[in-house]
């Protein structure tokens, strides 16, 4: 398994180097193609942009198809198997993110709870109430 995953990504660098060579080539080609057509080769008729644009065309494909593929599609065959999983994992986690709430749920009630004995406790807070001589 090691080495089938070593190739793939022998395989996936190659292509990414080719993919970087052949950009690297590209930007010169271009200017030159350019200027040539600016200067010396019918400048009324902008010639130049259609092997550019081809070219362009051409390398934005080929970084399309290094782009990440995914895993499974809905014909392969382990379709429904690889979904079932997923889903099964995103109710696990959404369950704890319930407990997590209920959990912060019960703490903010714990801590109101002591609030309001403290404040039932705290002389000086009664004594201010009862007066009606409170700091503003």
């Amino acid at each position: 398994m090691a080495d089938k995953n070593y190739i793939k990504a022998l395989r996936r660098a190659k292509s990414k180097k080719a993919l970087y060579s052949s950009f690297v080539a590209f930007i010169p080609i271009a200017a030159i193609l350019i200027t040539l057509n600016a200067t010396f080769i019918a400048p009324y008729m902008p010639w130049c942009l259609i092997p550019i644009f081809s070219w362009a065309f051409i390398l934005a494909i080929h970084k399309l198809m290094l782009s990440k593929k995914p895993q499974r599609t809905i014909f392969s065959r382990d379709f429904l198997e690889y979904q079932t999983e997923k889903e099964l994992r995103l109710i696990e986690f959404e369950d704890d993110m319930d407990e997590l709430e209920a959990e912060k749920l019960e703490l903010k009630v714990l801590d109101l709870e002591r609030m309001e004995r403290f404040h039932r406790l705290d002389p000086t807070e009664n004594n201010f109430q009862s007066s009606g001589s409170g700091l503003v």
